[in-house]
């Protein structure tokens, strides 16, 4: 099996995402910590599922109380806190164009809110909702936030019409509407 059969894991896709924000650094633009990383794994993975109709990594979504959370990522970056992450912490992984280019969009789309913005966002949206909602405990919870909720929620996200990846570049037109990712109410 080479490296293009394996699909990658949520770190090769955080890595990619934490490349992007060292790349497209402004002076004004918040650096890319924990918290804002794990909530961008959430919008990757929901709108990979709704327009390219796989998901982007197979590691599982839990919903904690600040929001989304891959685990997976957690444990390689705990104890980061508040502080920038920098792509060195994490290992490089079989990523192809498509999706990397993918990944791209969504920060485009993602990349001028911050770690406290994108928690408030996530907290209004039913896949994090439904699932915090399953909770056993009332400060904690690891439930699972279903491939089905974030399909079912993106999906109806999505433009009328049009339902497929179309962007091959993030300088491109991605869709022929605009971009539903910060449309009304999300």
């Amino acid at each position: 099996m080479t490296d293009i059969d394996l699909k990658p894991s949520a770190i090769h896709v955080a890595r990619i995402l934490i490349e992007l924000a060292e790349e497209d650094r402004d002076v004004d633009q918040e650096l890319m910590t924990h918290m804002k990383l794990q909530k961008l794994l959430y919008y990757v993975q929901g709108w990979s599922l709704a327009r390219r109709g796989q998901s982007a990594f197979d590691d599982q979504l839990e919903a904690w109380a600040h929001g989304p959370v891959v685990r997976a990522v957690h444990n390689q970056l705990r104890g980061t806190g508040k502080n920038p992450i920098a792509k060195i912490q994490l290992e490089e992984g079989p990523v192809d164009a498509d999706l990397r280019s993918f990944i791209a969009c969504v920060w485009m789309d993602y990349r001028s809110l911050s770690a406290i913005e994108l928690r408030n966002v996530t907290h209004k949206e039913s896949p994090w909702k439904d699932a915090w909602a399953k909770r056993v405990s009332p400060d904690r919870c690891e439930e699972i936030i279903t491939e089905e909720a974030l399909v079912k929620y993106f999906g109806s996200r999505a433009p009328k019409g049009v339902r497929k990846f179309k962007r091959t570049t993030p300088s491109q037109e991605w869709f022929d509407e605009p971009s539903p990712f910060l449309a009304e109410g999300a």
